[in-house]
């Protein structure tokens, strides 16, 4: 875990998914004892942040982080298809990224 802390707290983190409410409890003590939530905080607004249903959501707003994405079915094969679905899309939206359009030519005969 304290690995993992430390590629959010750098913000090297795409996309964080959890599955039960527990699992930031646990994550956020060891952001705690690390004394890097400031950093863990910037790193996640970079990040999505998934949860599988309104019950780990509601933790998730409790330390006052946003969900970007919750699972329509609070099912994990759900929410994993969900995100290969959604995240790019996301992470392009939340990083004020670009969308890349495609566009016809203009050139004869394409």
């Amino acid at each position: 875990l304290k690995a993992a802390v430390l590629l959010m707290a750098r913000g090297e983190i795409d996309v964080v998914v959890f599955t039960t409410g527990v699992q930031l409890v646990h994550v956020w003590q060891i952001v705690t004892e690390m004394q890097l939530e400031a950093a863990v905080r910037r790193g996640l607004a970079r990040a999505i942040i998934a949860s599988i249903g309104p019950t780990t959501s509601d933790e998730l707003r409790r330390h006052g982080l946003s969900v970007d994405l919750e699972a329509a079915h609070p099912k994990f094969g759900s929410l994993i298809r969900e995100l290969a679905e959604r995240s790019a899309a996301l992470l392009r939206a939340k990083r004020g990224a670009p969308t890349v359009v495609a566009r016809e030519s203009t050139r004869p005969g394409r």
